[in-house]
């Protein structure tokens, strides 16, 4: 399947429970949290394997966005850092639309310190930008 949207395709789309996926043609993979969710760990589990299927195990950059009303338990944010090994993510580009998501990003960012490069941006066309130009390390 491919989408077109101006000159970036989607390769291909993929969803959980919790997330949709699009591969875009120039690399980058973006999930989307869907409204209304709460992320604990069984999610965060379902998603990392769904992830890791959908690029064939193969680092890409990933850009996420998220809708209105959703939570990440304090479990599934302490967990994260385990699973960052078999993550296909080589750098992390996490794209808020509001303060509290804001915040609760860069909280996560200072306190956890995710190995791959994680950047916050306020728009996506910023966060693409810096997904594009960042060099891939494997």
């Amino acid at each position: 399947m491919s989408i077109k949207t101006d000159e970036i395709q989607i390769l291909k789309v993929g969803e959980t429970s919790v997330t949709t996926m699009k591969l875009r043609s120039d690399g980058i993979v973006h999930v989307h949290m869907k409204d209304n969710i709460v992320f604990d760990v069984t999610e965060q589990l379902e998603h990392l394997y769904a992830c890791v299927e959908f690029v064939n195990g193969v680092k890409h950059p990933f850009m996420f966005t998220a809708g209105d009303y959703v939570s990440v338990t304090k479990e599934a944010r302490e967990n994260a850092k385990s699973l960052e090994a078999i993550s296909p993510m080589y750098a992390i580009a996490i794209v808020v639309d509001n303060l509290a998501y804001k915040l609760i990003a860069e909280f996560y960012q200072k306190i956890h310190k995710p190995s791959q490069p994680t950047k916050i941006f306020s728009n996506e066309e910023k966060a693409i930008e810096w997904l594009i130009n960042f060099p891939k390390t494997n």
